[in-house]
């Protein structure tokens, strides 16, 4: 499973790796809000808040029904209780 290597990638702190793996899995099925949902938590456990934010902007774009699940999680993005 590909998750698991990406996330491999992410404790070893190889970033381009990781990133590159999850924009792919999100290209590959752009309608998926869970690989959204995953790039987004990548992105926040590497610390890029804006890239976890605009993760979520497109998984709301994406998928109408995700829009109170992640306006939810963006609020709490900006506001540093989310991490």
């Amino acid at each position: 499973d590909d998750t698991t290597i990406i996330q491999a990638y992410v404790a070893a702190k190889n970033y381009a790796k990781a990133t590159k793996m999850a924009v792919a899995r999100v290209t590959a099925d752009p309608t998926s809000t869970d690989k959204r949902k995953f790039l987004a938590g990548m992105y926040l456990q590497m610390g890029n808040t804006q890239g976890a934010i605009g993760a979520l902007q497109d998984a709301v774009a994406a998928d109408p029904t995700f829009k109170a699940e992640g306006e939810s999680y963006i609020s709490q993005i900006k506001a540093g209780t989310l991490k």
